[in-house]
This record gives C-alpha cells, sequence and structure tokens, in this order.
C-alpha cells in the first residue's frame, strides 16, 4: 500500500518536473472543446474532485498485500 501511494506521489512530482510540453494545433482543438463544455464553465462546482482524489488514495491505504 505504501508503493501504491509513493508511486502516486512520484508520479506527481514528475508530472510537475516535467516542464512546459508541446500542444500540436489539434491537440489545442480538442483543449477548446473540453474547455467549451458547459460543466467547464467559470463557477462550475468542482469540488468533487476532491472527494474522488481522496477516496482513491484511501483505497490504496486500505489496501493488503495478498
Amino acid at each position: 500500500m505504501q508503493r501504491a501511494l509513493a508511486a502516486i506521489d512520484g508520479a506527481e512530482r514528475d508530472v510537475a518536473a516535467a516542464g512546459p510540453i508541446e500542444i500540436t494545433s489539434e491537440y489545442a482543438r480538442d483543449i477548446a472543446a473540453v474547455e467549451a463544455l458547459p460543466q467547464n464553465q467559470d463557477g462550475a462546482d468542482k469540488s468533487h474532485i476532491w472527494a474522488i482524489w481522496a477516496a482513491c488514495r484511501l483505497h490504496f491505504m486500505k489496501a493488503q498485500p495478498t
């Protein structure tokens, strides 16, 4: 379980340290399409994301080796 949590933490650090990425014009269009969705507008409630993240971490904290 600690290895899984350490892997998540490591992945977060790796992404943060990777620096900027190159975005193709096709990917930029995809981003714009997702940003235009109603659930992604300013003021949309995204508080549920943190509960999902916490549940994911709790899942790995409770895991028992087999």
